[in-house]
């Protein structure tokens, strides 16, 4: 357990150091393609983690072979859509425009026929490294590597709370999430953000476990620097501030507060450049959500969902978002494990991390699981945690067979790459049956120019 831990901690510190270098080169500009070299370290890691995986697999129990047995199909699953042409709407409206303005520019540059270059690009800048590299299969490469991240830091989470059956489990039924099934081979930069956030939370769930204090002043720096990563990649992160505030402060004794003065500091490190780019190109340091503001009324949708709130867990699973129907246990989960978030300060993070998340899910619009990925995870911990203390041998084998549900429509998805990649169409013929009269011309702009 140990060194799983150090190895998905010096993952994160490799795609840091990717971002890291990415941005300086971007505001230095330096950005040139042979920058992709970088990517080399979060690869070489993966490698060494998949090694370790194999070894220990043969070692598991029957029923845990099984669970790492459909992890690992599904995640085979999920890599055969790095490999089919780029379809996702946000992908060619600016992501992938913003990668290639990028590269052409070798700096981050301000278009205002493209509004979404005001935005933070710390992840944007990690594509933008597998773009270079080999276009838009580069920046699907990118994306499932940070899906299988997310994975990988979950497990660490899940561990925290629950044993390794269970934690299998929450990788098992996250892994068939929509959003992480879809953004695991589509240039969307949520999936790296989850990452991000989820790392924060469980670096300080760590800092639990160390009693000197310098060291864990170095999970709580850490933490911080993972979460300025987040709010460096998209704005509405800053919304997340209370809950990496409270986390941090809950995991200071009172007497030391100011072990929190440089992990306060860290947190706007990497972010505000970007803000700051914004500002001196556009006038505000929010711009580009300004823009959607203006298209929105958003006041009049935030008294909408505030009324709609009684229809709350029904969006989590009739929507094409769709995350768990073992989510819509969390109320019955909050309150019998109460006692328990009462005298458990990690629970305790665990439920304000939950509650931020999904309320940023519910109120910010669009409504997307993908802007509150982070806190479902956190909310599925927290069920599992209650479901596992629960004295029922068949539970577990039940919840699986429930959850294996949601494979039916990965089946299809991966039916229909299939007649791709096995030559059974063109790439014209493959983005033809994804065209409808919204993303006609970004379809036709990408492909067609």
């Amino acid at each position: 357990m140990l060194k799983s831990r150090v190895l998905t901690i010096l993952l994160l510190l490799c795609w840091l150091f990717c971002g890291i270098v990415a941005t300086l080169a971007g505001f230095s500009s330096f950005f040139y393609s042979w920058l992709w070299m970088v990517l080399l370290f979060p690869s070489g890691l993966f490698l060494l983690v998949a090694w370790r995986v194999l070894r220990q697999f043969f070692k598991l129990p029957r029923l845990e072979k099984l669970l790492f047995a459909l992890v690992f199909f599904i995640l085979l699953l999920h890599f055969l859509q790095v490999f089919v042409p780029e379809t996702g709407f946000d992908a060619l409206w600016y992501h992938l425009p913003l990668a290639q303005l990028l590269s052409e520019n070798h700096q981050f540059i301000y278009s205002p026929e493209l509004y979404q270059s005001a935005n933070p690009q710390f992840a944007d800048s990690i594509f933008a490294l597998g773009f270079v590299a080999a276009g838009g299969l580069g920046t699907k490469l990118v994306a499932f590597s940070f899906a299988t991240t997310l994975l990988l830091v979950l497990y660490q989470v899940a561990q925290i709370f629950l044993g390794r059956t269970w934690s299998l489990f929450a990788v098992l039924a996250v892994s068939l999430f929509q959003v992480v099934s879809w953004q695991a081979g589509s240039f969307y930069i949520d999936i790296a953000k989850a990452v991000f956030d989820l790392s924060a939370v469980w670096l300080v769930l760590e800092s639990f476990f160390v009693s000197e204090q310098k060291n864990k002043q170095r999970y709580l720096l850490a933490a911080a620097l993972v979460f300025s990563a987040s709010a460096a990649s998209k704005a509405f992160s800053i919304l997340l501030l209370p809950s990496i505030m409270f986390s941090l402060v809950l995991a200071v004794p009172k007497l030391r507060a100011s072990m929190l003065v440089i992990p306060i500091l860290a947190l706007v490190l990497l972010a505000l450049p970007f803000y700051l780019f914004s500002f001196q190109n556009t006038g505000s340091l929010f711009f580009s959500t300004i823009v959607q503001a203006d298209q929105l009324s958003v006041f009049e949708y935030v008294v909408r969902q505030v009324l709609r709130f009684p229809f709350f867990f029904i969006n989590l699973f009739f929507t094409r978002d769709y995350t768990s129907p073992l989510l819509g246990l969390l109320p019955l989960a909050m309150y019998f494990l109460r006692k328990q978030i009462w005298q458990n300060k990690q629970l305790q993070i665990l439920l304000f991390v939950t509650v931020n998340q999904l309320a940023i899910w519910w109120l910010v619009p669009p409504l997307s699981t993908r802007y509150g990925l982070a806190g479902f995870i956190t909310g599925l911990i927290l069920v599992l945690v209650w479901l596992s203390q629960q004295k029922q041998n068949r539970l577990l084998p039940l919840l699986v067979l429930v959850t294996l549900i949601f494979l039916l429509p990965r089946l299809v998805v991966a039916k229909r790459s299939l007649a791709y990649l096995l030559g059974g169409q063109t790439e014209f013929e493959y983005v033809k049956q994804f065209t409808d009269d919204n993303n006609a011309w970004l379809l036709d702009a990408w492909y067609h120019e």
